[in-house]
């Protein structure tokens, strides 16, 4: 049996247990290259279909350390599935900007990160890869990462403003409106 034999890539409700636990590394000597392949696409077009920057595995309930980058196209960057990934070094300078996740949807927060990078990873044949990321990349890069340690978006900001978001969150939602305009500086 395939590890993706049961995956549907659809998103587990954010309070599973999955989400909140660090996940597991991609073990290529276990997992057939084809299988890293169909789980990168997977995540891919599973994030395109949700109007996603980005999704990570434990998002559709499994449990490695595998996530992919979907920027939109106006960006002219490439979506990107990456396996095994660790951030080895970050910039004293950041940025703050509107998030949101697909594992919360309508939530939107204004969260501050490192504005620069310099990770590794692995593609989906094995291969490592080191660079810089800067900017949205950086940024997405950053969030989904946070959901390989189990850590969610919402802990990155305070009590308070959670509050506050979830309180407009209900408000808009009974109004019918769920949309959010990008707000920040990359």
């Amino acid at each position: 049996m395939n590890i993706l034999d049961n995956v549907k890539g659809e998103l587990i409700p954010y309070d599973d247990p999955i989400l909140t636990s660090p996940q597991e590394d991609w073990k290529f000597d276990e997992y057939p290259q084809e299988e890293a392949a169909k789980l990168g696409l997977l995540l891919i077009e599973t994030s395109k279909k949700l109007t996603g920057a980005g999704l990570s595995a434990n998002q559709i309930g499994l449990p490695y350390k595998v996530f992919c980058l979907t920027p939109e196209e106006s960006f002219g960057l490439p979506n990107m599935a990456m396996f095994n990934m660790e951030i080895e070094e970050s910039s004293e300078e950041v940025s703050t900007m509107t998030e949101g996740c697909l594992s919360r949807p309508n939530l939107w927060l204004m969260v501050t990160r490192p504005r620069v990078i310099k990770i590794k990873y692995q593609t989906f044949t094995g291969e490592e890869i080191r660079t810089t990321l800067n900017g949205y990349l950086s940024r997405v890069f950053q969030h989904e990462y946070d959901h390989m340690l189990g850590v969610d978006f919402t802990q990155r900001v305070s009590k308070m403003k959670l509050d506050r978001a979830i309180t407009k969150m209900k408000k808009d939602a009974k109004k019918g409106k769920t949309t959010q305009v990008l707000r920040g500086k990359f």
